[in-house]
């Protein structure tokens, strides 16, 4: 049976505070109490204190129970993108998406799309360069020095593969942007513009370029054209 995980007690900070932890108390008491606006209003306020997945997993939550699909979709997104392993962000970010019939984004992040592990892939790349070095080490200490040479040259080029990958997806996922409401797709950045259709509340478009009051996106569909700027927020905040 599939179901929205609840809400994260807690809200971490770097530098804990009374005023801040009372704040996030009255978010998760107004959520309880089904008062969904205003614990989305209060835990946004929590954001501007400090960045926390916690606080965005349980906007989504809230914005979800409230009817705005996009709103938490979009604080879903966020969350993950601070807390990639997060099974619980990733079920409920998949529940809403499949309860809409929504696409997930095409590009994921780079350690969701390489994490063959149990583990995160950072800590198996962490353990793999320190017993390499390890190996180094004693390739040094018995005079097999051009080995240690050779092996360092490909530690490094792994090293950059690893980190150019990285920069690469974490850049394309920052172009992403999702619906907050049903929007129409216009064919020109003008009020009177006709439509190509509509994009629903939720879903994503890559964002090709901005003017003053519109986006133009891809959809994916692969449809170009054009969208008010009220109805699209950026994955990057």
């Amino acid at each position: 049976m599939r179901y929205l995980l609840l809400f994260f007690p807690v809200f971490l900070f770097g530098h804990h505070t009374t005023d801040s932890e009372t704040l996030f108390s009255q978010a998760n008491e107004a959520y309880q109490k089904g008062s969904y606006p205003e614990a989305i209003a209060l835990y946004e306020r929590c954001l501007q204190v400090a960045p926390s997945a916690n606080a965005h997993f349980n906007i989504g939550n809230a914005a979800f129970q409230n009817g705005d699909i996009g709103r938490s979709v979009l604080a879903y997104e966020r969350a993950l993108s601070l807390r990639p392993f997060d099974k619980g962000i990733q079920h409920n970010l998949r529940f809403v998406r499949q309860s809409k019939q929504l696409s997930p984004l095409p590009l994921p992040t780079f350690f969701q799309q390489w994490n063959p592990f149990p583990y995160p892939l950072w800590l198996c790349v962490l353990a793999g360069f320190f017993w390499a070095f390890v190996g180094l080490l004693l390739a040094w200490f018995y005079g097999k020095r051009g080995i240690a040479v050779q092996v360092t040259l490909g530690l490094l080029l792994t090293g950059l593969i690893f980190a150019a990958t990285g920069s690469y997806v974490a850049h394309q996922r920052l172009a992403y942007g999702i619906v907050m409401a049903d929007s129409p797709l216009k064919v020109a950045p003008t009020g009177q513009s006709p439509s190509k259709g509509t994009l629903l509340a939720g879903s994503w478009v890559y964002i090709l370029g901005e003017q003053k009051h519109d986006f133009f996106v891809r959809n994916e569909k692969q449809e170009e054209g054009w969208v008010a700027i009220e109805y699209l927020s950026k994955l990057k905040q």
